[in-house]
Parts: C-alpha cells; sequence; structure tokens
C-alpha cells in the first residue's frame, strides 16, 4: 500500500504501540484512585503533560487532554463564551477554519454571538492586519488556525496575536494547531496566543487522544461535568495509555524534527518536479507559503472522486478533500474562499505526506497518476 493520506490520519510510531501495549496492561488503574496504582498513573499524565508542555514551547500554562482536535477546539469557545453569550459577544475566525471551528462558531452566532469571517488571500492564508481591523470593543475570542488542513496554507500566527495583543490584550487568542504539531515549529510562548487545540493521531499517536492548551490566567468553563478531573475542566476517567502514546508521539516529533522537516521537503519537491508540466495536471499549492506535508493537486477533466477510486485499484491511498467533509456534496469551503472555481474543486485532490513516507512512494504515485489522468480525462474531454 502507498499510503498519502497523512492530513487525515497518521501511522503510529511502533514505539507509541509498544508502549500503549505496555501501559495497558501494567498502569490500568484509575488515576483518580488513592491507593499506589493510582497514584503511579496520575504520575504518568503529569510526566505526559510536561512532555507536551515541552514540544510546544510552553513554560507555563495549563494543557487538558480531550478527546482530539475537535472537543478541543469546541472547548475553547464554549468555555470561553458560556457566560458572556447574553451580551452579545464578538467572534473573529477565518473563512478557511475547520468543521470543528466553523460549526461551533454558526451555532454560538444562532445564538446572538457576533462573528467576523475574515478570507483568505489568493494563496489562502490569512492576513495578520485583516484580522486587526477586525477586532472590536466586544470582541472576546480570535481563533485562527495555524496549518489549513486541505492546502497546507501557513498562517502567521505570531503576528496575528501581536496586533490582536496590541488592540486589546483581553481578548483570547486561539490557534487549532492540529495540523501544524509535526509539520511546522510551534511555540505558544514566542507567538504569544493564549491557546492552542491539538490531536495526537495528526502526529503518529493514537486515535482518540488530543488537548487543548491554556495559558495562565484565561478562564475557560468545562463541556464536561461530573468528576472534577484535570481542575474541573474536562471531567471523566483520564485515558492513560492513550494520553501517554500522545507524550511519546510528541516526544519522537521533537527530537526527528529537523529530519522530517529535510524528508517532508523532498518529498514534495520530487512531487512538483514529476508533475510540473505533465498536461492536465496544476499544483495549488507549490512555494514557502504551505506546508511540505501537503499537496493539493487538480487534474483537469477528471473528478476527484473518480481518480481517488482509481488509485484504489494500485492500493494508493489518497482524499478527495478534508476527511472530515468529503462524505458532504458540498464543495470545498477552503478552495472556495481561495477564489477557485467549482470545476476546479471538484477536480482536485489532496496528497498528503507523514514521518513514514519514503520518496519511492512518491515517484510511484506520480507515475501512476499521470497514467490515469491522462486515460481518465479522455472520456471526459469536451
Amino acid at each position: 500500500m502507498i499510503y498519502l493520506d497523512n492530513a487525515a490520519t497518521t501511522r503510529p510510531y511502533d514505539e507509541v504501540i509498544e508502549l500503549i501495549s505496555q501501559m495497558n496492561k501494567d498502569f490500568f488503574a484509575n488515576p483518580s484512585s488513592q491507593h499506589s496504582a493510582g497514584y503511579m498513573c496520575e504520575k504518568k499524565l503529569s510526566e505526559a503533560k510536561e512532555t507536551i508542555m515541552r514540544a510546544i514551547g510552553a513554560k507555563s500554562g495549563n494543557f487538558v487532554f480531550t478527546s482530539g482536535g475537535t472537543e478541543s477546539n469546541n472547548q475553547i469557545f464554549y468555555g470561553v463564551l458560556k457566560n458572556a453569550i447574553k451580551r452579545c459577544p464578538h467572534i473573529i475566525t477565518s473563512a478557511i477554519e475547520h468543521p470543528s471551528v466553523l460549526e461551533a462558531v454558526r451555532d454560538l452566532e444562532a445564538q446572538g454571538c457576533e462573528v467576523t469571517y475574515i478570507a483568505p488571500d489568493s494563496a489562502g492564508v490569512i492576513s495578520a492586519s485583516d484580522v486587526a481591523e477586525a477586532v472590536r470593543d466586544n470582541t472576546k475570542i480570535v481563533s485562527i488556525m495555524a496549518v489549513n488542513n486541505e492546502t497546507g496554507a501557513i498562517n502567521p500566527i505570531a503576528d496575528i496575536a501581536k496586533k490582536v495583543k496590541e488592540k486589546n490584550p483581553d481578548i483570547v487568542v486561539h490557534s487549532d494547531c492540529v495540523q501544524a504539531m509535526g509539520n511546522i515549529r510551534i511555540s505558544v510562548d514566542k507567538w504569544g496566543v493564549d491557546a492552542i487545540s491539538l490531536s495526537a493521531h495528526k502526529i503518529c499517536g493514537p486515535k482518540g487522544v488530543g488537548g487543548l492548551y491554556i495559558r495562565d490566567k484565561v478562564r475557560v468553563l468545562p463541556l464536561i461535568l461530573g468528576g472534577h478531573q484535570q481542575k474541573n475542566l474536562r471531567s471523566g476517567t483520564e485515558n492513560v495509555p492513550g494520553i501517554v502514546g500522545f507524550a511519546k508521539a510528541a516526544e519522537i516529533v521533537e527530537k526527528t524534527f529537523s529530519q522530517k522537516m529535510m524528508s517532508l521537503y523532498a518529498l514534495k519537491e520530487e512531487l512538483i518536479q514529476k508533475l510540473s508540466g505533465e498536461e492536465g495536471i496544476q499544483i495549488n499549492n507549490p512555494g514557502e507559503k504551505y506546508s511540505s506535508h501537503i499537496a493539493s493537486i487538480r487534474v483537469k477533466n477528471v473528478r476527484s472522486e473518480v481518480l481517488l477510486h482509481a488509485l484504489e485499484n494500485y492500493d494508493i491511498c489518497i482524499s478527495a478533500g478534508s476527511a472530515c467533509s468529503t462524505n458532504k456534496p458540498a464543495p470545498s469551503h477552503v478552495l472556495l474562499a481561495q477564489g477557485f472555481d467549482r470545476k476546479h474543486i471538484e477536480e482536485t485532490i489532496r496528497v498528503s505526506f507523514g514521518a513514514h513516507t519514503d520518496i519511492d512512494e512518491v515517484s510511484a504515485f506520480c507515475e501512476i497518476l499521470v497514467k490515469e489522468a491522462a486515460a481518465l480525462s479522455r472520456f471526459t474531454r469536451a
């Protein structure tokens, strides 16, 4: 199998799989229990938190373990705005956010919040100046993703945070960093953000585990009540094996970061070199404005779903768009916001690389793509 859908999920590191197995066997106690076995599990949670905080460049603050990026994104919005909705607070976000941000924001808008959706430029990047200009007296939260999940566009989060805080230091600045971790360097302290969302399965960790970093003095109310775990911010018995696996993946990402960046760059360059000049094939996201782990490719006159299934015959896994939205018939909101027409969008696929991708796989994919694109386009060309 040639797996090129790492933006959807990644294959766990072998070390993570082995560690989770060991944790399930040896550290199965409830970390809230008062006996020694419970204490040892609680200690593992503390160690995991410290590891992840180091990986994201946070010297202080709180880290809440969640079920993943979707829950983390929901918690920051509802947790910050829960007691303020009656005062019609203002939210700033972008038109290219993940559905777990956009749908939460639309729900809050229906409840009375005011929302400004910032449009990207033609490259799919959000302007820090546009965000700052949208700030109002009643702006409560600003949320802009660090790396887009469909195009890999990298947003200037540090500049956004700086400009927003200059206007009002009390505004909560959040960034969805689910696609950023492991693909660009994250430093919450240098960026000056108040909160970021993460997901373990995007960095070769387990599914069903994620987290929300929250800076000290930022008040966030819980979504889940009942057990008072995690400083009352997220009740429920913690998934100790999954959390420790998350931390192990974060540790590996940090240790191998430079090596991985070189590999991702080489993989995308190989793809661009192989496909550039091929008739009917267009790279939507070349250049330094994009993370190297995502390639957005248009194959003219071939619908993405048709091409996806044709490539499945070669045991190649890619995506026709975001894995969280491909079951919906509507065209990509990200590419629409970027200015592409519907035909262009319907002919766009997403290829994404990870820690386990090698250059031979990318070369083989490109050769097969060119062959299949030529064959399929003959059936639809006007």
